[in-house]
């Protein structure tokens, strides 16, 4: 494994999760918007409230836990051949 597939993959698990958290944000929106919109006449403003959590350590596993992982083995492997 190079260091080109290292980076090919890191970035793309990165795409992959800012997809993802793209589209659960979308549907939370969605969600709350319906909720908020239920009852009202059409043409009546309301506000729309959408709570976010966000568990630092929790979001820094995610993110780093496969990069770190695949320099890890990278290194094992280079070290393994010579």
């Amino acid at each position: 494994m190079s260091w080109t597939v290292v980076g090919t993959v890191t970035v793309a698990y990165w795409v992959l999760l800012f997809v993802r958290a793209r589209v659960r944000g979308r549907r939370e929106f969605n969600r709350a918007f319906h909720q908020a919109s239920r009852g009202r006449a059409p043409g009546e403003s309301f506000e729309v409230e959408v709570s976010t959590t966000i568990r630092p350590l929790g979001a820094a596993t995610v993110v780093l836990a496969v990069p770190i992982a695949l320099v890890v083995i990278h290194l094992l492997a280079a070290h393994g051949a010579h």
